[in-house]
């Protein structure tokens, strides 16, 4: 009895202890595993902390609060601490271990040059300190050991001269310092000398004539000033010196003719002016005097005649004018004698027929109405006037017309036959019925690409009349019924390629395989890929099982001349001169030779020995090697369950 109470009185010291050395240990061991899920809610880390988070980080990456994305092609993912607000330099240092791409603190204030070093260390790309409103020199000098591409520091306000000549030092792709409003002449000629790619000063509202002067020397400053609201003849005259990508100036809402003047001696790429919503004509007449290559006036929402005949002297390539929201039709007429190439007016989705039939003058090639176009055949009237001005803007890369749905209003087959002049490639998705007549005009389309998928039946006379297309690549890709008559008359196609993408699937099982459904195969085989994709696999029968019929061999000397890769992975029953025929296709893939049936000639013609081509027995070598691999990969055992999946 003794015994039991000295052992129960010390298990309960023992206890004791236990808890009161858990009371008093240090806070950050205890603390370490209770850190939130949502990492931005943290807004103090020890170093134990700090590397309790970046064990988790490595452990459990799905679930963890990681932030990321692509960006130029390349994956990457970041830590978000922007809760933080203090930062010692010993958890720094533990923090500058992690392994992804970013690093986000933007909740710190103030940032001691010891911590600085450490985070400088950090091998990432991306350094997020946007918290930051000063920066001493110290810190600047430390911080601008950072290797990665970029380096945030979108919350200052104000910048020395030494901290900027310390972050121009540094060695990486872009500085970006998004908070400043205002620069000294002194830090300007410090920040200018940044020998990395990209320089960001997007948040100045204020520019000098000297510090206008360095930025406008500086390599590395991306020429983009979009809250800059007033600008002086003297300070535009020295941003326009040196020629650059770019002068994005759209926070001004004016300009006199004196700073236009002024501005416009810039011989650079885009001179940008989207801020401004009206322009006089003698303004307009000086940026009309432009020596860039790109005016950008995306903020005129009007143009009236006297100001459209001065921008239309424009000498270079590209005018933009976005913004429009209306354009009378002798604005329009003054316009469509610009002598560039590119005139865009994406946004004006409402014209008079005089409007549309001046337009369509235009010479140039890049006529830009993606507004206009995107309703043409629904609020835009489908005109023979609209219709022209289509054709203007398919001259460079072709046109895509999703609100024409018919062409049965008046004068509908005059605007299908202009539009068959288009030679670009020429969409028509939305396309649903047509006429005899209309049908007749668009087949005779010389079109790169002519896209109809919006039919989704054809009779016999509308296939006869779909087959004299005579251009490039015609898509059908909306019909679903193919009874014979109708492949008869399609497989007499004359131009490079028919897209069919409800047939291929049905061959064999709802389409029989005819020799002219065979045609219709080899006709599917030329097609180009669309812009901006890569070519597929090539054609795939899966339905056919058989070739067995009077025709076969016919049929396989048809389906060996189909442009591309060739595969029937269903095919169980040949004879020997069909399959001879059907070989002679170098790149066509069926099942294994020794899984095939091998079966009298369905001609009743005398059964011949024939051989394998060597290519051929090579590609099935390949295929049982594969098929091996397979079936080793099925036959092995499952790992087994964890506790956790058991659960």
């Amino acid at each position: 009895m003794h015994a039991i109470a000295r052992r129960s009185l010390a298990g309960t010291c023992i206890l004791a202890v236990a808890t009161w050395a858990a009371a008093w240990a240090p806070r950050d061991v205890r603390a370490a595993d209770r850190l939130p899920a949502n990492t931005d809610s943290i807004e103090s880390l020890t170093p134990d902390q700090a590397r309790t988070l970046l064990s988790r980080a490595r452990a459990d990456r799905d679930n963890f609060r990681l932030f990321g994305g692509v960006a130029s092609g390349r994956r990457w993912n970041g830590l978000s601490l922007n809760g933080l607000k203090t930062l010692d330099g010993e958890t720094a240092h533990v923090l500058a271990e992690f392994k992804g791409s970013a690093l986000s603190l933007k909740g710190l204030t103030t940032l001691t040059p010891e911590a600085a070093a450490a985070l400088a260390a950090f091998q990432g790309n991306e350094l997020w300190l946007d918290g930051l409103t000063t920066l001493t020199p110290e810190a600047a000098v430390a911080l601008a050991k950072f290797a990665g591409e970029n380096l945030k520091l979108d919350g200052l306000t104000t910048l020395s001269p030494e901290a900027a000549r310390a972050l121009a030092g540094r060695p990486s792709k872009r500085l970006q310092l998004l908070g400043l409003t205002t620069l000294s002449p002194e830090a300007a000629a410090a920040i200018a000398g940044f020998q990395g790619e990209s320089l960001v000063l997007h948040g100045l509202t204020t520019l000098p004539v000297d510090v206008a002067r360095s930025l406008a020397r500086s390599p590395a400053w991306d020429g983009t000033l979009p809250h800059l609201a007033t600008l002086s003849p003297e300070a535009a005259a020295a941003l326009a010196e040196v020629g650059r990508d770019r002068l994005i100036l759209s926070g001004l809402a004016e300009l006199t003719p004196e700073t236009a003047r002024a501005v416009a001696s810039f011989a650079g790429g885009n001179l940008g002016l989207a801020g401004l919503t009206s322009l006089s004509p003698a303004v307009a007449e000086q940026l009309a005097e432009a020596r860039c290559a790109w005016l950008t006036l995306d903020g005129l929402t009007e143009i009236p005649p006297d100001v459209a005949r001065a921008l239309a002297a424009f000498r270079g390539p590209s005018l933009s004018l976005n913004g429009l929201q209306s354009l009378p039709a002798e604005s329009a007429a003054l316009l469509a004698a610009f002598k560039g190439n590119g005139l865009a007016v994406n946004r004006l989705s409402t014209l008079s027929p005089q409007a549309a039939a001046a337009l369509a003058a235009y010479a140039g090639e890049g006529l830009i109405m993606a507004a206009a176009m995107s309703k043409l055949g629904g609020d835009l009237p489908l005109t023979p006037e609209t219709a022209r001005l289509a054709c203007t803007c398919a001259r460079r890369s072709g046109i895509v017309l999703p609100g024409i749905t018919t062409f049965d209003a008046p004068g509908g087959v005059e605007s299908a036959t202009i539009l068959a002049t288009i030679t670009r490639p020429l969409a028509l998705p939305a396309l649903k019925a047509i006429s005899a007549d209309a049908l007749r005009a668009v087949a005779g389309s010389r079109s790169a690409a002519l896209n109809l998928s919006g039919l989704t039946r054809l009779d016999p006379e509308a296939a006869r009349t779909l087959a004299t297309f005579a251009g490039g690549t015609l898509r059908l890709n909306g019909v679903t019924a193919f009874p014979p008559e109708v492949c008869r008359e399609l497989a007499a196609f004359q131009g490079r390629a028919l897209g069919l993408d409800s047939l291929l699937p049905a061959i064999g099982r709802d389409v029989p395989l005819t020799p002219e459904v065979a045609r219709l195969v080899h006709h599917c085989g030329g097609q180009e890929p669309l812009p901006g994709l890569v070519a597929g696999p090539g054609i795939t029968l899966a339905g056919v099982a058989a070739l067995d019929t009077r025709e076969a061999e016919q049929i396989a000397k048809i389906l060996a001349t189909v442009k591309g890769p060739l595969s029937l992975p269903s095919l169980k029953n040949i004879s020997p001169k069909t399959l001879s025929a059907l070989l002679a296709k170098e790149d066509v893939t069926i099942p294994l030779i020794e899984t095939l049936e091998i079966i009298s000639e369905p001609d009743g013609s005398a059964t011949e020995d024939f051989v394998l081509p060597p290519e051929f027995e090579n590609r099935q070598d390949k295929q049982r090697r594969e098929q091996r691999r397979e079936q080793r990969q099925l036959r092995k055992p499952s790992p087994p369950a964890t506790r956790g999946s058991r659960e």
